[in-house]
């Protein structure tokens, strides 16, 4: 349902501003922007046509998903306002891409020639892509998209050169992925008659009754099924879960929301654990890269031009539709 899936959105949202917000530059209040200039980082300027890019890029994919209303929509329980959490988003994401590519000029990272005429072959292609009103309401150049790709290509250098070195073995045992079905009992209303019911299904399934009759009968949760990894989940539930054999039951696991009784569907997915061995290795080389990036970010001074950013009103660009900024970027440049 698109309520739920709003829910969900914001609930992400929430989180992705919560690691963006990690970052450690020195913020300074200032009045030497000038009014197409939307930050400095350490001195370096991003105009406010490249953040409005972005902005519309991000607002216009969420509209395909969940209607042009979804603005208009509040969660006065997460104190969410979702046009303020998509400004703030962009806002950090954009300030991150402008020091990275700081740190690839202080560490002379360049581009080739060959390199600079498709960042540029991409510049003109998107920005010719624009309509006429798009450009105007955005008071857009294409110098604005051209030093947009720029940054992005920084990044991808960046990233590759500081994990091109890094190795990691990962044994299918690590990577393991299982697949589950699952009865959850909530307790928390009352624990001991959570216990008793949970006691009672563990029974039920001793006694040889169907999995999925007893999940329908008494699990309170809207999915019975799911796939694991060591990676996402506790380790209590890791020992427990991932010693078991196909068809093989787990005792009664009990965790802060509830109790949970787990049946092995699958004990090995190859394909997924494959998969699952790509993603930690990817995730330990962004490990990696953060540890080699993050010092330089913290020593970096970002004054923001919040005077011009709080006038951008999401209703006002009604008529900017374009969502290829990323798309065109990658048929030229990746």
């Amino acid at each position: 349902m698109k309520l739920k899936k709003i829910c969900l959105y914001i609930l992400s949202m929430v989180m992705v501003l919560a690691i963006l917000s990690g970052c450690d530059k020195k913020v300074y209040i200032t009045t030497g922007l000038k009014s197409d200039e939307i930050f400095k980082i350490s001195g370096e300027a991003c105009s406010l046509g490249q953040m409005m890019l972005v902005l519309m890029t991000e607002k216009n994919r969420y509209e395909e998903d969940f209607g042009s209303d979804i603005w208009s929509y509040e969660n006065k329980n997460l104190d969410v306002n979702l046009e303020k959490q998509i400004k703030d988003k962009v806002k950090k994401q954009l300030s991150e891409l402008k020091t990275i590519e700081l740190f690839a000029k202080e560490n002379k990272i360049q581009f080739s020639e060959d390199e600079v005429a498709l960042i540029q072959k991409a510049a003109k292609k998107y920005y010719e892509s624009l309509t006429e009103k798009e450009i105007e309401l955005l008071k857009l150049k294409e110098d604005d998209v051209e030093k947009l790709y720029s940054s992005f290509y920084y990044a991808d250098k960046v990233y590759s050169k500081l994990t091109k070195d890094i190795t990691l073995e990962v044994s299918d045992e690590e990577a393991r992925v299982i697949k589950c079905k699952y009865v959850f009992i909530n307790a928390s209303e009352n624990k001991e008659e959570a216990r008793a019911k949970a006691e009672e299904v563990r029974k039920l399934l001793n006694d040889g009754n169907d999995f999925n009759t007893v999940a329908k009968k008494y699990s309170e949760s809207d999915n019975n099924q799911i796939q694991l990894s060591r990676d996402n989940v506790t380790d209590e539930f890791a020992e427990k879960l991932f010693s078991l054999s196909k068809g093989e039951f787990s005792n009664i696991i009990e965790n802060q929301d509830g109790y949970y009784i787990f049946l092995c569907v699958e004990d090995y997915l190859q394909a997924e654990t494959e998969a699952n061995k790509l993603t930690i290795v990817d995730n330990y080389k962004r490990d990696q890269y953060a540890k080699q990036y993050k010092p330089f970010e913290a020593e970096q001074t970002f004054e923001f031009n919040d005077k011009v950013w709080d006038k951008v009103k999401l209703d006002d660009y009604s008529e900017v539709v374009t969502q290829s900024l990323y798309d065109v970027y990658n048929e030229y440049v990746k």
